[in-house]
């Protein structure tokens, strides 16, 4: 059984940036949640990856020291290249977010997976 995010009814075209949650989704997620007592901030992340049998370094982008006043794609590239990145891939909806050529400018390549074309069903 997944977990499904109270949304507010939205155009199936909608890019991700442009999702807006229903008037009551703190109630609602706060409900929907208390089936997943592991699914924390802390140990969500690695039980979730442990399923795929994948081993991340998960780390909490506050710790690189980077200025909360750096916004968007500029954060973005602080934290990759604060990790010493030369990649960054993002899911689709980013293209309108994001210009390669800023991120070229800092010697970064900027991907983008595909777009999924499967049912959208759940």
């Amino acid at each position: 059984m997944g977990m499904i995010l109270p949304l507010a009814r939205q155009l199936h075209e909608t890019t991700i940036c442009d999702l807006a949650f229903a008037a009551d989704a703190r109630s609602t997620f706060n409900i929907r949640l208390q089936r997943y007592r592991w699914l924390d901030s802390e140990t969500g992340p690695y039980l979730v990856a442990d399923l795929w049998n994948f081993k991340p370094e998960i780390m909490r982008a506050s710790t690189l020291n980077i200025p909360t006043d750096v916004r968007g794609q500029d954060r973005i590239i602080a934290i990759v290249k604060a990790l010493q990145g030369t990649e960054y891939l993002n899911a689709p909806g980013g293209r309108r977010l994001y210009t390669p050529q800023a991120f070229e400018r800092m010697g970064i390549k900027l991907r983008f997976l595909l777009q999924y074309q499967g049912e959208w069903r759940s």
